[in-house]
């Protein structure tokens, strides 16, 4: 398949830099074709590639486009363990040991060739239809594919998870390794979760009243506050991880002679407690639940310091810099930074004066007028517009005075492809927040590919909210990296600030066609290093 004409201006460049065993950091816009560069990338280099996505609905181009540029060559996909068991109905947060399966064994087949591949959706269901007629696991079958296939594509947990990545450890040693929408990178951190949905399920499930007892012992920490807060870790109870453990283990040898296996809450909550003990580790307690993490994204990252060839591309990926301080990835980098000549597309409104969502000046004739400026931005969209905020909650403060528009508004249950289907039945005013999952990685289309999105509105600046998993993550990074005052505000707050918000702006404009006005309301856009960057954005 002949390239672009920016794709064949930089391929050498990508191929060289792999070659000469640097991460190459590869940043261009939506749509512009990074995916075709970087498989030609792997024929140059003669070598399997091994692609990690954040969410499945990211599987799809790359299928596509391996069809185009290699049909003949072999691909798989890796879901996760959970969703791929026949026994589980694809329901599982705890998947079960596969020993205690009668089923643990791969197809005895070929990886599809890329051609025949449809899609994730079809991809998955033939599988499971040729492993129901065989009697053989999805799960394994896509283990045993990935030894052998050109191009593997799975979520983040498979190279960030230790305990996941293990499976496949042999294959990243010798392929190119490339994180998509690599900017997600910096969420990264191991962490261990337990809801209060999830502790109620281990105290039904459990046997013992000890069980019950630590189970309850747990539950009594977890506190429904809209913001994390650290508490000590009940080191007395880590030493009887050992005891739910074995009363997993029996209701997973139970659920399997039921050949129905569903969430096993013990199990959560014995990993819960095996980790509790180390010293890295914090506990936080908030929004229902409770978060065991270390925020400090290194140890996850280093995993990408070792593989003979690594890519990371994004449209919005942060500087070289930011990828060695901040993420602590130790190898030299080559930063790619394409532009494929689409011409002007974006057209930023100058900042308005007294429009501000700094806290000191929060308030209700704050929250007043700006649901008045999206009123009459609102009158003057041609499609539908998106406002972006910086949190839940001054989104709730704005949605509140707004009038009677069609308002679509974003909660931890939103889904993307729900608004979708909104979007294309009518305009609506879609309220969203920075970071949040209709900020992300999706795309909102007509059936043409066009944007449905016409105006994106930055309601304040998206700096990171200053919760305590966010204090520590920045005294963590800090200290490792050396980074002073100054270093830290630019590489900890302005620069995630700024990447959020061409995230925001991404949504509007996901093709060389579309155009898009982008709105920044607040004051603080004005000054010298916000207006560079969002200038920078016209031709995005």
């Amino acid at each position: 398949m002949k390239l672009r004409d920016w794709q064949e201006e930089l391929l050498p460049k990508v191929v060289s830099g792999l070659r000469s065993r640097k991460l190459v950091a590869l940043s261009a816009p939506t749509g512009s074709g990074k995916t075709l560069l970087v498989l030609s990338a792997s024929l140059e280099l003669g070598l399997p590639v091994s692609v990690f996505v954040r969410s499945k609905s990211q599987f799809q181009p790359w299928l596509r486009d391996a069809a185009k540029v290699a049909g003949e060559r072999r691909v798989t996909l890796l879901i996760g363990q959970g969703e791929s068991c026949r026994l589980g109905g694809g329901e599982l947060s705890s998947p079960a040991p596969c020993d205690v399966c009668k089923v643990n064994r791969p197809l005895q087949a070929d990886p599809p060739a890329a051609a025949s591949v449809s899609g994730p959706t079809e991809f998955v269901r033939s599988l499971h239809r040729a492993a129901a007629r065989a009697d053989a696991c999805p799960y394994r079958t896509m283990l045993a594919w990935s030894s052998d296939a050109w191009l593997l594509v799975a979520s983040y947990p498979y190279l960030t998870s230790p305990l996941a990545r293990k499976s496949i450890e042999d294959r990243l040693s010798g392929s190119l390794v490339v994180v998509d929408e690599a900017h997600n990178l910096d969420s990264a951190a191991e962490e261990h979760v337990l809801t209060g949905r999830m502790l109620d399920g281990a105290r039904r499930q459990s046997r013992s009243p000890e069980s019950k007892a630590i189970i309850g012992a747990l539950a009594d920490l977890v506190s429904e506050s809209q913001d994390w807060r650290e508490v000590d870790k009940p080191l007395e109870l880590a030493g009887h991880a050992d005891r739910l453990k074995e009363e997993s283990s029996e209701l997973y040898a139970n659920m399997a002679k039921g050949e129905r296996v569903h969430d096993n809450y013990l199990q959560l909550v014995s990993d819960f407690l095996s980790a509790l003990p180390e010293v890295r580790f914090k506990l936080y307690t908030g929004y229902g639940g409770l978060r065991l993490i270390d925020p400090d994204p290194a140890p996850v990252l280093s995993v990408l310091s070792s593989p003979p060839a690594v890519i990371l591309m994004s449209a919005t990926l942060p500087p070289a810099q930011y990828v060695q301080r901040v993420w602590g990835i130790e190898r030299d980098v080559v930063y790619l930074d394409a532009r494929p000549g689409w011409g002007r597309r974006i057209e930023v409104m100058p900042p308005p004066r007294g429009l501000t969502t700094k806290y000191e000046r929060r308030g209700g004739d704050m929250w007043s007028r700006y649901a008045e400026a999206l009123e009459d931005i609102w009158e003057s969209a041609g499609g539908s517009v998106l406002a972006v905020f910086p949190s839940y909650s001054v989104m709730e403060e704005v949605a509140s005075r707004l009038g009677s528009l069609p308002i679509f508004m974003e909660d931890r249950r939103a889904r993307a492809d729900t608004l979708e289907e909104e979007l294309r039945r009518g305009r609506r005013l879609v309220l969203a927040v920075a970071r949040g999952k209709l900020v992300e990685g999706v795309e909102f289309r007509d059936v043409e590919g066009s944007s449905l999105i016409s105006d994106v509105v930055l309601v304040g600046v998206p700096y990171r909210q200053p919760d305590a998993v966010e204090e520590e993550r920045t005294r963590r990074i800090s200290s490792r990296a050396g980074l002073g005052e100054s270093e830290r505000w630019r590489l900890l707050q302005l620069l995630p600030a700024w990447q959020a918000v061409a995230q925001a702006v991404g949504r509007a404009v996901r093709g060389e066609s579309d155009r898009a006005r982008v709105w920044p309301l607040d004051e603080r856009y004005a000054n010298a290093w916000w207006m560079a960057r969002l200038e920078s954005i016209s031709n995005y």
